[in-house]
């Protein structure tokens, strides 16, 4: 697809309904992304230690939810350890001490897209690579495959989740390809496709690339 990264360069499609909250997975963060469409290298990054070493800052609440600004702000000012070194473990329910490992990935700079801009969300993706977004996820719940074309609920959309934009292309519609974080079991491997430059989803909303260079 037009403006896609290989999806063997990122990180695989972790499954965690209610493990956590999705703003803290790195892979949520591009952060594996964005250095891929560098280096065509994938290191998983700790989830654990956003979670560990953000909690209770500015908003952040650990495994009941937080800010995609805040964990790129983390990541940018301190680094971040590969997985392996930090285990995921607050799917059962407890926050431990913030510990880090030697860090293995970090980012130079990071960028808030205007708002409901998909054309420069897709300037931005071909330019940099994936991009980080909030998105309202009720719909997804039954999505199997094929594009998705919501409908927007009565009361607005809910920002409720944070996903991965990898690419884009068109057929009969325009669409973006997303990575989830429900497993692989669960769309198209772990990804979906969805209706772009319709605010769908309210996937424009709140949108983030990260720069791995001095580019910007």
């Amino acid at each position: 697809m037009v403006g896609s990264l290989p999806r063997d360069q990122v990180s695989h499609c972790r499954k965690f309904h209610g493990a956590t909250n999705p703003y803290y997975f790195p892979d949520r963060l591009i952060i594996p992304g964005a250095v891929a469409a560098k280096t065509g290298k994938v290191v998983p990054l700790s989830p654990q230690e956003l979670i560990s070493c953000t909690t209770n800052a500015n908003g952040n609440d650990g495994c009941n939810g937080g800010y995609l600004d805040l964990a790129l702000k983390y990541v940018k000012e301190e680094g971040l350890s590969a997985a392996k070194s930090s285990p995921f473990v607050s799917s059962r329910g407890r926050i431990p001490q913030c510990q880090v490992g030697r860090k293995v990935g970090k980012i130079k700079n990071y960028k808030q897209i205007p708002k409901r801009r998909e054309d420069l969300m897709q300037r931005f993706l071909y330019n940099q690579g994936p991009l980080s977004v909030t998105i309202d996820a009720r719909q997804l719940r039954h999505y199997k495959h094929g594009v998705l074309r919501p409908r927007k609920p009565a009361g607005g959309w809910q920002i409720n989740h944070a996903v991965t934009i990898l690419g884009y292309g068109e057929e009969k519609v325009p669409f973006w390809i997303v990575k989830n974080s429900w497993g692989t079991e669960w769309g198209e491997k772990g990804f979906f496709r969805l209706l772009r430059g319709q605010n769908s989803l309210a996937i424009g909303q709140e949108s983030y690339v990260a720069f791995v260079s001095n580019e910007n």
